[in-house]
């Protein structure tokens, strides 16, 4: 018999970082791996965990990308799409499972600690 047990809420918030994370450096010319845009993206993951219900930004400027001097719209849809995968992981989170993913959380999210 296969063992199909469901992965955990920690695994599945990892997936959705490192695939966060992809999205970050497949844009990183528009900004995406800068300073500004990973402190929105750990806002945003810190408010999931702490219950708050985050929105991610649909627009380059919300991300704080370099929507000024050009256009981010694809970055910054994809960033949204990537940082809502990551919340939905957050809030289906068990609360037996809660103190491991806040522990794992609170270190990644080094610039809210």
């Amino acid at each position: 018999m296969t063992n199909t047990k469901e992965p955990t809420a920690l695994l599945k918030t990892k997936a959705a970082i490192k695939e966060f994370e992809a999205t970050q450096t497949k844009y990183a010319d528009y900004g995406a791996r800068d300073t500004e845009p990973d402190a929105v993206w750990q806002k945003l993951l810190m408010d999931a965990i702490a219950g708050m219900a985050p929105t991610p930004p649909r627009c380059g400027q919300g991300w704080d990308l370099f929507s000024s001097s050009m256009n981010c719209d694809k970055a910054a849809n994809e960033l949204f799409e990537k940082a809502l995968d990551a919340i939905r992981a957050i809030e289906s989170c068990p609360i037996k499972e809660s103190a491991e993913l806040r522990e794992y959380l609170t270190d990644y999210c080094w610039r809210y600690n």
